[in-house]
């Protein structure tokens, strides 16, 4: 945006003042006689005329007094609401019930994949890892996937484990690169992890094809 000048000329100044002064006078009614220095009608002769002329170069001087004032304004107001809003949410968030917040974290935790959304909201701030840590559901998954921002590892699924407590589990595999011997003993890890709690599965997801792998046996036919 354009640096605009913050002088306003004295001459425009003066006459704005004078009119805000007479519109004050007149309790802010500006269609009072007494606010303009010019009358409604005018008579044809040279010195009305010439008032008329003198009328409107205050007209113009008020004008652009009140453009540099309007600018200005606008400018400080965008200024300000770039301040207001982000305290605004903070002030609102601060009002909302654990029971909104907790409700609020699960909608984000099921709109994801992963842990990754749980781990970051509980890292906001000391009320948001409060809330996030008395609400089970937002750990009770096992996401398998080497490549993902937060890896499946034995550390990670004890600390899902004291944080989902009794809550059932959601497991999601994602077979990418069997061949590779890393991701394959990752995702061997995990699916041993996740079996352990095969009992209490609410949700089970495998992405990718699947081969011919001591990781998948033979399972039996659902009748």
């Amino acid at each position: 945006m354009p640096k605009i000048s913050s002088v306003m000329g004295g001459y425009s100044l003066e006459i704005l003042l004078s009119l805000l002064h007479r519109a004050t006078k007149c309790g802010g009614k500006m269609d009072e006689y007494e606010i303009w220095d010019f009358p409604l009608q005018f008579e044809n002769d040279s010195d009305n005329v010439q008032f008329l002329f003198k009328s409107m170069k205050h007209l113009r001087s008020c004008k652009e007094a009140l453009d540099c004032v309007r600018t200005h304004l606008e400018r400080r107001i965008i200024s300000v609401q770039k301040e207001c809003i982000p305290l605004a949410f903070q002030d609102g968030v601060k009002h909302l019930p654990d029971e909104i917040l907790m409700c609020i974290f699960e909608f984000g935790h099921q709109a994801t994949s992963s842990t990754k959304f749980s781990f970051d909201v509980s890292h906001v701030c000391r009320r948001f890892r409060d809330i996030a840590l008395v609400t089970p559901r937002l750990w009770a998954r096992l996401h398998g996937n080497a490549k993902s921002a937060m890896p499946m590892r034995p550390e990670l699924v004890e600390l899902l484990k004291s944080r989902f407590k009794q809550e059932d589990v959601e497991a999601i595999v994602s077979i990418r690169s069997l061949n590779h011997f890393n991701h394959y003993y990752h995702e061997r890890c995990v699916i041993e992890m996740a079996s352990e709690y095969s009992h209490r599965w609410s949700y089970l997801q495998i992405d990718g094809a699947i081969p011919a792998s001591p990781l998948f046996p033979t399972m039996p036919t659902l009748s």
